[in-house]
């Protein structure tokens, strides 16, 4: 949500932040003047910017599916102190507020804008989050998620049989597909 990010960027004046984003997640924003915008980088060198950084900020609506999961296991990996939106995508982390990440409302840019500030004023909050990130990053490897989606997928495959799909099975797939195509339209992803 890079719209509540520059606006609590905008009341942050001696706040460096650094943003890294394509080009169409902010057109028709107003980028203040402490915020200096890498477009489209190549991973390794996001990566580069993540070990540099003080700290990682994570600004997302809420949008009510799994989001955002990649830039928070990146800055775990890194070792960065994070504040982020307490949003679905985030949450199911089991992230404790002011113990492993600062967790503020989505949109709320005078929550995020205190949330960075803390972080970057406070170096004793700042040094325990940094602690708990490197213990996150053990937890949240890559090897370990994909031993996750393997035991998953055996779990929930151990017990199904191949049946025939009724033409009632059917018809409730199509209609609960046509109902809810609407919702997916018309959401902003």
């Amino acid at each position: 949500d890079y719209k509540t990010l520059f606006e609590a960027a905008s009341e942050l004046p001696e706040i460096e932040l650094v943003v890294i984003c394509s080009q169409r997640n902010i057109e028709k924003l107003e980028i203040p003047r402490n915020v200096k915008i890498l477009f489209d980088l190549p991973y390794r060198e996001v990566a580069g910017w993540y070990r540099r950084a003080t700290a990682v900020v994570i600004p997302m609506k809420e949008m009510h599916r799994s989001s955002g999961q990649m830039t928070l296991t990146d800055s775990f990996q890194a070792g960065k102190p994070i504040a982020a939106s307490d949003v679905v995508g985030i949450r199911h982390y089991g992230l404790k507020n002011g113990v492993d990440v600062l967790l503020v409302p989505p949109e709320d840019y005078d929550s995020l804008k205190q949330a960075i500030n803390l972080i970057m004023r406070d170096s004793d909050l700042r040094q325990r989050l940094i602690k708990q990130t490197k213990k996150l990053a053990k937890r949240f490897t890559t090897k370990n998620y994909a031993e996750n989606v393997v035991e998953a997928v055996n779990w929930a495959t151990d017990r199904i049989k191949l049946r025939p799909l009724k033409l009632a099975d059917l018809e409730f797939v199509r209609r609960l597909r046509n109902e809810n195509k609407n919702y997916f339209f018309n959401n902003n992803y």
